[in-house]
């Protein structure tokens, strides 16, 4: 039977062969720590940044919803806005692209960082896509922040 089939299987052909029926979702986190009085003002301007010039595209991929967890608003690519039925608000930001994306910003609020969740979604054609998956999470990821470097420089 299918435990016998398994049983041949390490750990990893399995996971493979449900990525390959399911899809593969890989999330990491990375934290940019900007420490002292002017790193708490950096923190801040970044994420007004990140409100006033929202990225159009992350990792050639268009961003069709953003969530503003501040604003309590959920916007979508041309521009209209719902209400997000929250009970409290929270400086959180999310971006959705049209590949399954999702990238999550969020100061903390103890410590002089900002945080920043991505989320990858891909199909698997066969076992061996994973690390390309891997790949094209880091090149959104660089993507992403250099956009928004280069948007803060012209801020400052």
């Amino acid at each position: 039977g299918l435990g016998d089939v398994y049983k041949r299987q390490t750990l990893y052909d399995v996971l493979m062969d449900i990525y390959v029926e399911y899809g593969f979702s890989k999330e990491t986190t990375v934290n940019v720590v900007k420490p002292g009085k002017s790193g708490a003002d950096e923190i801040k301007a970044m994420m007004d940044n990140f409100r006033a010039n929202p990225p159009k595209e992350i990792g050639s991929s268009p961003v069709k919803l953003i969530k503003d967890y501040k604003a309590l608003k959920m916007i979508d690519a041309q521009g209209n806005a719902v209400d997000l039925d929250m009970p409290e608000t929270s400086n959180v930001l999310q971006y959705f692209t049209e590949d399954g994306t999702k990238i999550s910003v969020r100061p903390s609020g103890t410590e002089p960082k900002i945080k920043f969740y991505i989320e990858v979604k891909g199909e698997m054609g066969c076992p061996n896509a994973t690390p390309v998956l891997m790949l094209k999470q880091k090149k959104k990821w660089w993507q992403y922040v250099n956009h928004s470097a280069s948007e803060k420089d012209k801020l400052l």
